[in-house]
């Protein structure tokens, strides 16, 4: 069970919500490396870190909810019209730690809540891909999008088990059901080529 702050019971209990995003998205040392947020002016929070609201998030891409299990991940798209980060989509960011949390505004004097136990935790994870998207309309536009790894990434992962008498009775003594594996077989010979 999430347990919410007094400040934020209070946010909750007071609509309309009033909320902005920030993301922290880290190095391959596991140092900040960008701190942004989705508010229009920079913002400090109680972690130290300024989040800056200079419009670099264009918007997230929040998995959504189904009645079975899927795979669908969390995207965010950055601008980069300098393209600042081809660096880091050549070299490399995938598997840099990102953390996106929910901030709010204090419902009757509109003042943010900086700290960061008033902040909900929307995703915390790796980052799993990156790449641009260049629209080369009129106006054009480069975004980078980051995607994150997913919850359920391990679904897919697939691994081969042989299984013979040795192996099942290795993971447990008592486990009898490979003793009979080989009952009924026989060895069998192919020949390859003309005859």
């Amino acid at each position: 069970m999430r347990n919410f702050t007094g400040n934020l019971l209070n946010v909750f209990s007071n609509p309309p919500i009033n909320y902005f995003q920030i993301i922290l998205l880290y190095d391959k040392t596991g140092a900040v490396d960008k701190a942004a947020s989705t508010a229009p002016f920079d913002i400090t929070m109680s972690d130290g870190n300024t989040y800056l609201g200079n419009g670099i998030i264009i918007g997230a891409d929040p998995p959504k909810i189904g009645t079975s299990v899927d795979r669908s991940l969390y995207k965010i798209y950055l601008t980069d019209p300098d393209f600042a980060e081809a660096y880091d989509v050549d070299v490399g960011r995938v598997g840099c730690k990102i953390e996106i949390r929910m901030c709010f505004l204090e419902p009757v004097t509109g003042n943010i809540l900086t700290d960061m136990n008033d902040t909900l935790l929307v995703y915390r994870g790796r980052v799993s891909e990156t790449s641009y998207q260049i629209k080369t309309e009129e106006k054009g536009e480069v975004i980078l999008e980051v995607i994150c790894a997913s919850p359920m990434a391990d679904l897919d992962h697939k691994k081969g088990l042989f299984l013979s008498k040795d192996f099942v009775r290795g993971r447990n003594a008592s486990d009898s059901c490979c003793d009979s594996i080989y009952d009924g077989s026989s060895t069998a010979s192919l020949k390859w080529g003309k005859t």
